[in-house]
This record gives C-alpha cells, sequence and structure tokens, in this order.
C-alpha cells in the first residue's frame, strides 16, 4: 500500500546547518524523496512524529513549518484516499508525479491519454497517423464495451482476447457519414496496425511514468505476407508510355511516374509541398508520415512533370485550390470553380487511383490487386534491388531509419549522394538509357 512520510537526511544540512524536511514517497517496496520548502536543524526534528520541536528550546518557528509541512503530507494523503483504487496500481515514480502534480485524479484511462495524443498528430499535421489512431480507439471501446479503461486492464489476456475479437467482426467502414458494416473481417494485418497502436500508446503512457504495465512482454504481433505490389519494368514504362484519352488519366499516368522519379515520394507529401520547399535542384521536407527530412534530388524527368503542373503557393498548382486555400477555414463542396480542383490531398489521391486503375484496364497490366500510388514505392525498391542497388541504399531512398546504422550530421550528406546515385541509376533503367548507351557501343564495334 502507498503511502507518504515527513523526514530529513541527516548526513546532508546545507550552508546554515540546517536539513531539508523531505517528502517521503513509498510504493511497491520502493521509496522516493522530494524536497519541501521547509529547514530544520537536526536537534529540533522529531523523526517519529514528522514535526518540527517547538517551544522554548526549540525552533521559534516551529508553529508554521508544522502548518506547512502538515498541510503537504495531508493534502498528498487526501489525494491518495480519493483515488486509492488507481494510485495502488502505480509504481513510485508515477505517484511521485501524481503528487507534486495540481491534478487532483489519476488519469491512467487508455481511451483519455488516446484523446491527446490524437490532438498531438492533428497539431503536426498528421492526418493520417491521427485516423489510425482514432480508429484504433474506437475499435478497442467497441471491443471493451465501455468508455473508459485503466491501463492496467490491458494484459495478456486482453491483447488475446481483442485479436480473437478483431478477427471475427465485421468491419465497418464510412460512407457519405453513414457507418455501414461490411460483409468481410479485418484481416491479419489490419489487426496488427491496431495493436502496433495500443503499444504505441502503452511506450507513451510508459514514458510519462502513468503506468509501468506492458503485456507486450509475453505477447506477440502476428503478421502475414501481404500481396506483391511491384510492377515490373515493362509495367512501369507502359504506364509512363500511355497515351491518356482525357484529363484525368493523364494527370494519373504523370502523378505516378512523378512520385516514380522522386523515390515513392508519398501523395501527402508532395501534394502540399510549399515552393520553398524546393531547393535549387532538390526537394527538402520533413515526411508528414514519420516526421523524418528528406532530401531528394530532382532528375530531369521528374523537373519536366513539376514544370507541367508547378503552382503559385505550392509546388503543384493542385493544393493551390484547395479547399484551404479557396476557402480558409472552411470547407463546401459547392466551392469547385472546376473539375480539377479537389477538397485536400485524400481528394486528389482517390482520384489519382480511380484513374490508374483505369489505366491498368486499358494496358492489360493484370496484379493481385488494383494499382495505386504506393505501388510506386514497392516497385521502385524491387527494380532497385534486381539492378544490383544495395539494400542499405535502398532503405536510405526509402528513408528507412536502420538501427545498424546511426545516421551522423558528418555523414549525412554523403548518404543523400547514395540515394541520387541509386534513383539516378534507376530512371536511367527505366528509360532505357544504359541500353541505348550499349547498343550504341555494340554499333560502333561492328563498324
Amino acid at each position: 500500500m502507498a503511502k507518504v512520510s515527513l523526514t530529513i537526511i541527516q548526513n546532508r544540512p546545507n550552508r546554515h546547518g540546517e536539513y531539508v524536511v523531505m517528502l517521503q514517497i513509498a510504493a511497491h517496496n520502493k521509496s522516493i524523496r522530494t524536497a519541501t520548502d521547509v529547514t530544520v536543524l537536526k536537534e529540533n526534528w522529531l523523526q517519529n512524529e514528522g514535526l518540527v520541536l517547538g517551544g522554548k528550546s526549540g525552533d521559534k518557528l516551529a508553529l508554521s513549518k508544522n502548518v506547512r509541512i502538515t498541510q503537504i503530507k495531508n493534502g498528498c494523503e487526501v489525494k491518495m484516499i480519493r483515488n486509492q483504487e488507481r494510485v495502488d496500481k502505480m509504481d513510485v515514480q508515477a505517484l511521485k508525479k501524481f503528487l507534486l502534480s495540481e491534478d487532483e485524479v489519476v488519469n491512467t484511462d487508455f481511451f483519455s491519454y488516446c484523446k491527446a495524443r490524437i490532438s498531438e498528430q492533428q497539431d503536426l499535421g498528421r492526418k493520417k497517423s491521427a485516423e489510425l489512431l482514432q480508429s484504433t480507439s474506437e475499435k478497442v471501446k467497441d471491443f471493451w464495451g465501455s468508455s473508459s479503461l485503466d491501463f492496467s486492464d490491458i494484459n495478456l489476456r486482453f491483447l488475446q482476447q481483442f485479436e480473437g475479437y478483431c478477427l471475427r467482426t465485421k468491419k465497418k467502414v464510412k460512407g457519405k457519414k453513414i457507418e455501414k458494416e461490411t460483409e468481410k473481417t479485418m484481416s491479419t494485418n489490419g489487426v496488427a496496425v491496431y495493436l502496433r497502436n495500443i503499444r504505441t500508446i502503452l511506450n507513451q503512457a510508459i514514458a510519462d511514468d502513468l503506468t509501468e504495465n506492458y503485456p507486450f512482454k509475453k505477447f506477440k504481433i502476428h503478421t502475414e505476407v501481404t500481396r506483391n505490389r511491384n510492377l515490373t519494368t515493362e509495367e512501369i514504362r507502359l504506364i509512363r508510355d500511355y497515351a491518356a484519352p482525357n484529363r484525368r488519366q493523364e494527370i494519373a499516368r504523370d502523378f505516378f511516374m512523378l512520385q516514380f522519379f522522386l523515390l515513392g515520394i508519398n501523395t501527402f507529401d508532395v501534394f502540399w509541398m510549399p515552393r520553398s520547399g524546393m531547393v535549387g535542384d532538390r526537394l527538402q521536407f520533413n515526411r508528414g508520415k514519420t516526421g523524418k527530412f528528406c532530401n531528394i534530388k530532382i532528375e530531369p524527368e521528374a523537373s519536366a512533370l513539376i514544370d507541367k503542373f508547378r503552382g503559385l503557393k505550392y509546388l503543384m498548382w493542385f493544393a493551390d485550390q484547395s479547399v484551404a486555400e479557396r476557402i480558409p477555414g472552411h470547407s463546401s463542396k459547392h466551392s469547385r470553380k472546376s473539375d480539377f480542383q479537389y477538397k485536400d490531398e485524400a481528394a486528389f489521391n482517390k482520384m489519382i487511383n480511380i484513374n490508374l486503375a483505369k489505366i491498368q484496364t486499358a494496358l492489360k497490366i493484370n496484379p493481385a490487386a488494383k494499382i495505386t500510388t504506393y505501388y510506386t514505392r514497392h516497385s521502385m525498391s524491387s527494380i532497385m534491388r534486381e539492378i544490383g542497388v544495395s539494400v542499405d541504399d535502398i532503405s536510405l531512398c526509402l528513408s528507412h531509419s536502420s538501427p545498424d546504422h546511426k545516421i551522423t550530421h558528418i555523414y549525412i550528406n554523403k548518404d543523400f549522394a547514395r540515394a541520387d546515385m541509386a534513383n539516378r541509376k534507376l530512371i536511367n533503367h527505366i528509360q532505357g538509357i544504359e541500353e541505348k548507351t550499349t547498343k550504341r557501343r555494340e554499333r560502333k564495334k561492328k563498324t
């Protein structure tokens, strides 16, 4: 059971020979001390009572000092009594943080903590991350059947039951603001996303000293091999050379190739890229998904496509005409002035993917599923590997962090140069530049 008491550290006097009265907090056989603003001479400290000795032979300010330290101790005890059930589950560090805070109630609720993290993601502009976390919170609430969930209740059995619940419960989707139940259940990898989000929330709560509970030490998040999202070199070339019959398919084709030429850049990042993000012949930005700094060289093939769609405020004119720019602070579906204005990157990406599917049908490209903008990232990395680019350099191109390779500021320019060379090698391969050079050399040898 947690408790608080008052003490002094007898071998640590201050320069006046007095000792600071310490508030000692104990929980789960561990204790920690924190200083009060009261000092006392050793001979005037009554250890058993936790009070300052007064009277003629004691401290002249004993009355006011005792009022102060009693006030501190009693305040802590009242907070502990009011939150007894949750306090009993807290470790000593979390208890100290709570007792010294202005909060009167311990907040170890998963859902309220989740809500705060969602707000943080939204403030950082990480819309997709916020949406995934919101979806996770709603799924956990559906499973738990209550609007409150203490961190301590998330144990091994909870995770096992939650996983089973997700795998057997039909998915829900929102269409035109109406929530519908589909005939499909969640995939193993879809459930894994939710479980990883729960794990992230617990890790953050541990870092904030709200809990020590970590059931993932005994629980393995199951995943399965995803479908192949790789296009071949020839299929990339078919899309590049596709004669688009209309403006939307033309935009879809060009945007897909622009992403490919820019190392599989995310739609969010390129849609909202400001003009200032283009520094010389490079794009410099922080990834919306991870916040990691990226520095991509704009090769001539990418530059030609950027010039084709160059915007005024943003790199491309699509964002110039987004709802946020047309009507600041408002959202109106009736505000469009042309068929090529999009509310945000999600609406733009939806249009691109719809038309990529049409291009796929026209070209008779038949992968396991419909081609989307995400295929650029998978395809460029797979083709790079086929033409001899190292896994380390592919990782750099994808802006992945490797625990085995800590990038320092000393080598950061060198690393970007490696990514530049890998990208140029990839584009040369797609454009057939190396093949043309080889054929010219062969012709010269024959003559």
